[in-house]
């Protein structure tokens, strides 16, 4: 646009400016604000522009941060949506599913 490419203009149109909010999206979804999870994963991905692939990424890693004790099994339940979104299921309503299931895998 300005003619000058910056590091904060290229983590942007990356879609790397937003990876921390995912962090916040985990963390809602484990502590069962199921809502407030699933409208900011919609935000990331249908506003920001962020893959469902870098999505489930940067999830990844901050099951690490948010898991705790669940982390083996948050883990294990973010492949399996990995798996469906890869062999054609609606990102949407897997990441939604993705999200419901974590609320219940820390309680």
């Amino acid at each position: 646009g300005s003619g000058a490419v910056t590091e904060e203009g290229v983590r942007a149109a990356a879609g790397l400016s937003r990876a921390g909010d995912v962090d916040a999206v985990v963390r809602s979804a484990l502590d069962g604000r199921l809502h407030e999870a699933r409208e900011k994963m919609i935000e990331l991905t249908k506003v920001y522009g962020m893959s469902e692939s870098d999505f489930l990424k940067y999830a990844a890693g901050a099951a690490y941060k948010e898991a705790g004790d669940a982390l083996a099994d948050v883990l294990q339940i973010m492949a399996k949506y990995d798996y469906r979104i890869l062999a054609g299921s609606n990102p949407e309503i897997q990441l939604s599913a993705m999200l419901a299931e974590l609320g219940a895998a820390k309680r």
